[in-house]
């Protein structure tokens, strides 16, 4: 049985103290990261303060790292079907 993340957690919680569900998505929505929409220079500086805190942490003097971007052809039209 595989079990999703609502469920995984309380589990954890209930079984080895762990934090709860609610306190998991606050958390999370307080460190959310938002990028723009492409390869921009401003998500290369918010992502580099995290690779700085990462290399602190693991004490590293660097970290690879492999930016791409999706190329999969979207119509820019919006439409409905009832059926």
């Amino acid at each position: 049985m595989l079990w999703g993340f609502p469920r995984l957690a309380t589990f954890v919680a209930m079984n080895i103290c762990g934090p709860e569900v609610n306190y998991i998505y606050t958390w999370r929505n307080q460190h959310r990261l938002e990028l723009e929409g492409g390869i921009q220079a401003n998500n290369f500086k918010k992502l580099r303060d995290i690779y700085i805190e990462a290399i602190k942490k693991v004490n590293l003097s660097t970290i690879p790292v492999l930016a791409a971007e999706d190329e999969t052809a979207i119509m820019a039209q919006v439409t409905y079907n009832e059926a």
